[in-house]
């Protein structure tokens, strides 16, 4: 990277792990362009949900209980979040040098993708000699956070001007969660690699002048900073506000650390940090010890897996089930990886190979319930239209073909269906907002045990939310 050799300036390809000399290639453009798309694609996809959740809990405002009906409601958000979250513990397999027939390099940058992109930067940011490129690469990361957050904040303030809808503030707050929870890992990362003696940069001489200002003046303040004071901050603000958390005004700027979990469990995505935290702690000083390492990692995610199933975090069950099932998946893989691991060591390739089919298969069973649960959210909110669109082409063009006329008579169907449980909702949701306010009115007084009157209405209330949530959950069945 330095020209030490006087030789030219070279690089490591991340995707074949080979060494290359540093000049513009369009072949190297393409995998950054596609890395930053995805990042950006993420993002609004999760600012996106996020938006609706507010929205809705808004709507949703009458009596406390009532409200929990938003999370009998998909969101493309928890998806994701959790879809990221597992791809980057699986990629922990990578750190102990097994190899593959192909290339799953994708599965690391999807997963990190800021961190890599600094790193594809390796070439253009050596030039500038007087920082390390550890360093530049730590400042680069954080610039295009920060190019990030802009170009959202821009985006969604074009979006409201064209739209002419008001500009909601929450947007700043959601982002910068989003981007700290999304980068937390690469950032520590990369500090802790700076801290550590086993640093793959043997450019950097450890303990030495320059690299222990670097050390007390920004690598020990920027990790104290973003690895215990910003998780210690948000936990003590939600701990403060743990009564108020379902009160839209503060709900709206921390959602997307809370929405998919129960409000007793609102800790739990720093609990997720702090894991993150501890598995890069362990790969970052124990690089070398690949049995040492896969057994540390394996017990980590063991003792998550103990808390998760005590405490249940997720309002839905079924998160909570997929929550268990991804990560027993990546603790098969990581002990599938060290068998590998010994087998290429002892050059047993059959094994070997029957290992990296076991290893293959938990990556697409892993991925395969987030994929297919973002595929069928976006496949029923879109369906319709382009039923509609290609309803519309047919008749145009061929009006009396066989296939149009069926497809009128099924999307006439499901119209009718649809408004009729729209309906039958929106008299329920009417009828709630009435109970709402006679129990309001009736706890500002005093009131007796043995009130008749008071009884009836809290049977009522009862009745009247089994109702409400077995038409939810038949929505949801329904739509499926």
């Amino acid at each position: 990277m330095y020209n030490i050799r006087g030789q030219g300036n070279f690089y490591k390809n991340q995707w074949d792990q080979h060494c290359r000399k540093c000049q513009f290639d369009w072949s190297s453009i393409f995998p950054f362009m596609l890395i930053s798309l995805w990042t950006f694609i993420s993002i609004l996809m999760s600012l996106r949900s996020i938006s609706e959740s507010n929205q809705l809990f808004s709507q949703l405002i009458i009596a406390q209980r009532f409200k929990k009906i938003l999370f009998k409601l998909r969101s493309i958000k928890h998806i994701i979040k959790m879809l990221i979250n597992y791809l980057w513990i699986y990629s922990v397999i990578f750190t102990f040098n097994i190899r593959f027939s192909f290339s799953l390099f994708f599965i690391e940058q999807t997963s990190d993708t800021s961190y890599f992109i600094a790193k594809d930067l390796d070439c253009y940011i050596s030039s500038i000699q007087s920082v390390h490129i550890l360093y530049l690469k730590i400042f680069t990361m954080l610039i295009l956070m920060i190019i990030l957050f802009n170009l959202v904040i821009a985006g969604a303030y074009l979006h409201t001007l064209i739209t002419k809808q008001k500009h909601d503030i929450s947007i700043f707050s959601n982002t910068a969660l989003y981007l700290y929870v999304f980068n937390y890992a690469g950032l520590i990362k990369m500090f802790s690699s700076a801290l550590s003696k086993r640093e793959g940069d043997v450019s950097l001489q450890y303990g030495s002048q320059i690299h222990q200002k670097w050390m007390y003046y920004f690598i020990i303040p920027g990790i104290f900073i973003i690895g215990i004071f910003i998780p210690i901050f948000i936990y003590i603000l939600l701990m403060l506000n743990k009564n108020k958390l379902d009160k839209i005004k503060l709900r709206k700027h921390i959602c997307y650390l809370l929405n998919e979990y129960k409000q007793e469990r609102y800790y739990w995505e720093l609990i997720k940090l702090f894991k993150k935290s501890i598995i890069i702690f362990i790969m970052t000083n124990f690089e070398t010890e690949i049995v040492l390492k896969a057994s540390l990692l394996g017990l980590g995610l063991l003792i998550y897996q103990i808390l998760a199933i005590f405490n249940k975090p997720f309002t839905i069950q079924k998160y909570n089930s997929l929550d268990l099932q991804t990560a027993q998946i990546c603790s098969i893989s990581i002990f599938l990886a060290l068998t590998k691991s010994i087998c290429e060591q002892k050059n047993y390739i059959f094994p070997s190979i029957l290992i990296q089919i076991f290893i293959i298969g938990c990556f697409i069973k892993l991925c395969y319930p987030f994929v297919f649960g973002i595929a069928r959210n976006y496949f029923k909110k879109y369906q319709f239209f382009y039923l509609n669109k290609l309803h519309f082409f047919l008749n145009l063009k061929v009006p009396n073909f066989y296939f149009a006329i069926i497809l009128g008579k099924f999307l006439e169907k499901e119209k009718l269906r649809q408004n009729k449980l729209k309906y039958n909702i929106a008299k329920l949701k009417n009828h709630l907002i009435f109970l709402s306010k006679v129990q309001l009115r009736n706890s500002r007084q005093i009131i007796s045990p043995q009130s008749s009157r008071i009884l009836s209405t809290k049977s009522s209330r009862i009745g009247v939310e089994k109702v409400f949530f077995n038409n939810v959950e038949e929505y949801e069945s329904n739509k499926r």
